[in-house]
């Protein structure tokens, strides 16, 4: 049977695999899809609020440059 745990730990696995990706895509890029902020942008953002705040550990988004400096751009976007 499986655990709670084990289901985090899963999940867990399941966001870092796509904040590898992420990484990947952000690398020489501002932004998600163009020259410019768009939608794609946002939403992306708010899906990784609750990642970015409760699971992943500060050495592991150290090691994920691109991806954490476009977050954080994007966190502090004037309203």
């Amino acid at each position: 049977m499986e655990t709670f745990q084990d289901e985090f730990n899963a999940a867990t696995s399941d966001i870092k695999s796509q904040i590898n990706t992420l990484d990947t895509r952000l690398n020489g890029q501002d932004w998600l899809v163009g020259e410019r902020l768009t939608l794609a942008d946002l939403y992306v953002a708010a899906l990784l609020t609750t990642p970015y705040s409760l699971t992943l550990d500060a050495g592991y988004l150290k090691a994920k440059g691109n991806v954490t400096q476009w977050y954080v751009k994007m966190t502090t976007l004037p309203s």
